[in-house]
């Protein structure tokens, strides 16, 4: 497959992906349909690796608490692509009645896979990044489409190879341009990286992905147009959670100075809005103590050298994790009121409040699982009870027959379960997160059963409880070759 971070080379393609694009109807495409033709301008010249700095943009203005700029309308069709083959516009469908409704736990008026990604995937068919961004979108639809239980599951996993090699070459060409849109370009990256690394299930190739997309915001630290407008702040933000949630997991991105510092420096901006991370069905204050308690292990891993045992915590880190842990005991009450606020009355507010509060217990407890268990080293019997409630919300969130809940918690929550009742319960909610079309998810079931083996196979020659074991669960990604996008 392709990678972002090197797409000047042509021999990333296959020939009949590069085929394909000569004939495909979406390339034909003359103009938009069902988005408002007021869209913000954004002129910020795009990077390829080797760039000029981006030159000034006019965007809306964006206080971070506004309307969006754009949406889809009420009524969603079919024919969302102007002049796209019947194939087209059922998968652009697809995407949007579907797979946009699994992409968020949240699926409300702000869902922007329901409206932020496919306006401007259709708004400027002129944009080889817009081109690259619909292809994304409807690679996407064919892979979760080619992940079902559905007869022509083959000619849907061919449609989405070659609409994603067509993706890839236009966002190289995009990338190569001078007014290229920041919003569709960042999209179609994180786009392009979801098809192959949450739908398709590849496991090769994440980490370029992601440094690709973080040297192309890079770029823009002085510009800062996700602070300028609406469509631009909640692409940026998808970046600081794809970026983020993947250093957490398995350092898929490589730690260096550049990485670190724009992650900061866009988190800072993007996180002060209430909004954020409302797309994972979490909010700022438990990302900010996620994000803390990344940066306190990596400080505490530049000096230990042997990874199961407790860290010594000078003052300083005493204090850092301390506060961590009191971010955590916060009451939910003003954030649920927030999420309450958003939402249409399609349900009780009952109902709609349960559902609220599921999730962000979902996060609060597996942030705490992280601190205490990666960060911390405590072993498994300390987080037993956040194990059990983090599997127990995404269980009871399951049942309600939504059909998106985060992975990440998931996955952070199963790792640790040594019980037998508590890994049953992770193998209830695993089995049913893999019915969902991403293909990712039954990789994480697949792993955590390994970490299981694991742990059991070192308590039996140790002659100790399982919850004594602590099992290094990125040794494990690297042992089976494994990447993985936890979204």
């Amino acid at each position: 497959m392709g990678r972002i971070s090197d797409l000047d080379s042509e021999g990333e393609i296959d020939a009949s992906s590069a085929r394909s694009e000569q004939t495909t109807p979406l390339e034909e495409s003359t103009g938009p349909l069902g988005c408002p033709e007021n869209e913000p301008s954004e002129t910020t010249t795009p990077t390829t690796y080797i760039v000029p700095s981006p030159q000034p943009t006019e965007c809306s203005d964006y206080a971070g608490h506004g309307t969006p700029t754009i949406s889809l309308p009420a009524a969603l069709s079919m024919s969302m692509i102007r002049d796209g083959s019947r194939e087209d516009n059922e998968l652009f469908h697809h995407y949007i009645s579907n797979v946009s409704v699994m992409m968020t736990p949240i699926d409300d008026d702000h869902n922007p896979w329901k409206s932020t990604y496919p306006c401007l995937a259709v708004h400027d068919v002129t944009s080889a990044s817009s081109r690259s961004l619909a292809h994304g979108i409807l690679a996407q639809s064919a892979f979760h489409l080619s992940n079902l239980d559905l007869p022509n599951h083959a000619s849907y996993r061919r449609s989405a190879m070659r609409h994603f090699g067509i993706a890839l070459r236009q966002l190289r060409r995009g990338l190569a341009g001078q007014t290229e849109n920041f919003s569709c370009t960042l999209a179609a990256m994180l786009t392009i990286t979801l098809a192959e690394h949450v739908f398709h299930g590849q496991s090769k190739g994440l980490s370029h992905h992601l440094q690709g997309s973080v040297q192309y915001v890079a770029r823009y630290l002085g510009q800062k147009p996700w602070a300028t407008s609406y469509e631009a702040w909640v692409i940026t933000q998808s970046f600081v959670l794809h970026t983020l949630m993947s250093q957490i997991v398995g350092d898929t991105v490589t730690d260096t100075a550049s990485t670190a510092t724009t992650l900061h420096d866009v988190l800072e901006d993007v996180t002060t809005d209430p909004r954020f991370a409302y797309t994972l069905g979490s909010t700022p204050r438990l990302m900010k103590a996620l994000y803390q308690a990344r940066l306190l292990e990596e400080q505490l891993a530049a000096r230990e050298s042997f990874w199961d045992a407790k860290p010594n915590l000078s003052e300083d880190e005493l204090l850092q994790a301390s506060k961590i842990l009191a971010a955590l005991n916060t009451p939910l009450d003003a954030e649920v009121e927030l999420y309450m606020s958003r939402q249409r009355p399609m349900e009780t507010p009952a109902q709609q409040r349960k559902f609220i509060v599921s999730n962000l217990t979902l996060f609060n407890s597996a942030v705490a699982i992280y601190l205490l268990r990666v960060v911390l080293r405590y072993p498994p019997s300390v987080v037993a009870e956040q194990v059990s409630q983090t599997l127990s919300a995404a269980l009871a969130l399951l049942e309600m027959n939504r059909v998106a809940v985060s992975i990440w918690p998931i996955f952070i929550a199963a790792a640790e379960a040594y019980t037998d009742e508590a890994q049953a319960l992770a193998e209830r909610v695993l089995s049913l997160s893999t019915s969902l079309g991403a293909t990712n998810r039954a990789v994480i079931h697949r792993v955590v059963k390994q970490i299981w083996s694991e742990r059991q196979a070192t308590a039996a020659q140790r002659r100790c409880e399982g919850g004594d074991v602590l099992v290094d669960w990125r040794q494990v990604l690297k042992n089976m070759d494994v990447e993985i996008l936890l979204l």
